[in-house]
């Protein structure tokens, strides 16, 4: 747990030395919401939640013959940067804080799924998901 306690304070370290503000996350039955805030207004904000979910178990050039799986996981919901913060990589800081911030809290917790609905995510060799090294599988979508 010392690694994401670490992980945690180095990304809120990168968030406030940016100007920024990132307060405790608001919960509501499971469902966290994230908010970077510039002055009182939120520039980036993620809502996640505890859940279950279908994972594919082991990774494979041919993984759609691996057996699928239901396993308590993070489903990451929304995430959002006001277009006048883009290219900070806070979608990214917040992803990433999110994810050591409830690890901490729920150490049986290994997983974490998300759906790109945006309009570039079709397009998109590399996107801010890809970066973080989420992959796209159609068998779960």
């Amino acid at each position: 747990m010392e690694n994401y306690q670490n992980l945690c304070a180095g990304v809120e370290n990168i968030i406030t030395n940016r100007g920024y503000r990132l307060p405790e996350p608001l919960e509501n039955n499971g469902t966290y919401i994230f908010n970077i805030y510039h002055n009182e207004k939120v520039i980036t904000n993620l809502q996640i939640s505890n859940s279950t979910g279908t994972i594919i178990h082991g990774i494979t050039r041919a993984s759609y013959k691996n057996p699928l799986e239901n396993v308590p996981l993070f489903h990451i919901n929304w995430v959002s940067t006001d277009p006048k913060y883009t290219g900070q990589n806070l979608a990214s800081l917040i992803i990433i804080y999110s994810i050591c911030y409830l690890k901490q809290r729920f150490d049986n917790i290994n997983y974490v799924k998300l759906d790109d609905d945006s309009d570039k995510s079709l397009h998109m060799k590399q996107n801010v998901y890809n970066k973080l090294g989420f992959v796209f599988h159609p068998l779960l979508n």
